[in-house]
């Protein structure tokens, strides 16, 4: 997962909220990631079909199969994640972006400790072989 990640997510800061988005055409793969993601017990969006086959863009490029997304955008869920795929992810700019995303989770949380929840809220612990 980490490598999937590194080759095909995204980490970005949207109107000061952080978000991630890992897509592709190979749907297969991201309803596997999904259910990883939901075994692991992060709740994430889709994956959901974004853009369809024959599609042509503001450029004037086609394109050649259906684009299929997954999102995590939930304060919670997008921390929970960040500290699970954290050591799996070796491209530094999407390691940058994942700590830039982390840093404004945290600068919105003061109200909430979000370390404390999750330790609570992590009732399995990842298989290696999984992320």
């Amino acid at each position: 997962l980490g490598g999937y990640i590194d080759a095909e997510g995204y980490f970005g800061i949207y109107n000061n909220v952080g978000d991630f988005i890992v897509g592709g055409y190979d749907k297969n793969v991201l309803f596997e990631i999904a259910n990883i993601l939901k075994e692991i017990g992060i709740n994430a969006e889709g994956p959901k079909r974004t853009v369809k086959q024959g599609h042509i863009d503001k450029r004037g490029i086609m394109w050649n199969g259906d684009m299929w997304e997954i999102r995590i955008r939930r304060m919670r869920e997008l921390y929970k994640f960040i500290s699970l795929i954290k050591p799996y992810i070796k491209h530094k700019k999407r390691y940058d972006n994942m700590l830039s995303v982390e840093n404004n989770l945290l600068s919105r949380t003061y109200r909430i400790n979000l370390n404390q929840e999750l330790s609570k809220s992590l009732n399995i612990l990842p298989k290696e072989d999984i992320i």
